[in-house]
């Protein structure tokens, strides 16, 4: 009788990690990527942010879903892209872009300009932020914007990447929790 309850008592702390962990959201991995055009607030020599986001590359669209995968995959090319405007490149800006229920708030970002092509410039953006959709953990990933054009009003690609982000030691402390379950049943069992 005594190994049955034990068995019975195992087998209950399982079930409750088992679904304890089945509520952990998991993180967004994945890589997607935005084309159109973009009307800066200067020459993009001198650029400080994106003044509007205007039609362009994609069917007159401000911007449209280009290349897509993990967990961006239910997103369809050509899928159109809100942006927020302005967009002031050394501002923290929630929800820059939306498509799909997906959306990225920057954190941070570094305007880093390339040479200066006669007839074009060339202006890049990086940064970190972090990737949201409703049924997924709130994900820190890495963005780039470039645009190379004439100046005040220039073609843009933006890429947003999410990599595999560690749980923060959640599966650990469900496993203690599992353990310390054990301990206790096992010593009610014992008692009696």
């Amino acid at each position: 009788m005594k190994l049955t309850s034990k068995i019975v008592a195992t087998m209950a702390i399982i079930a409750f990690t088992s679904s304890a962990q089945a509520v952990s959201l998991q993180s967004i991995v994945g890589e997607i990527n935005f084309v159109g055009t973009a009307a800066l607030n200067g020459p993009i020599t001198t650029a400080t942010g994106v003044q509007t986001w205007t039609g362009g590359a994609a069917g007159g669209l401000p911007g449209a879903a280009a290349l897509i995968n993990g967990d961006f995959s239910s997103v369809s090319v050509n899928t159109p892209v809100t942006f927020a405007a302005p967009w002031l490149f050394a501002n923290a800006t929630p929800s820059l872009w939306q498509v799909g229920g997906f959306s990225f708030d920057i954190g941070s970002s570094l305007v880093v300009r390339g040479p200066t092509i006669p007839g074009s410039s060339f202006l890049a953006v990086t940064g970190t932020g972090f990737i949201k959709k409703d049924g997924f953990r709130n994900t820190p990933g890495t963005f780039s914007f470039t645009t190379q054009g004439p100046d005040g009003e220039s073609t843009f690609s933006f890429s947003s990447t999410v990599k595999s982000v560690p749980d923060g030691g959640a599966t650990l402390a469900l496993l203690g929790v599992s353990f310390l379950g054990l301990g206790g049943v096992s010593r009610l069992i014992r008692r009696k």
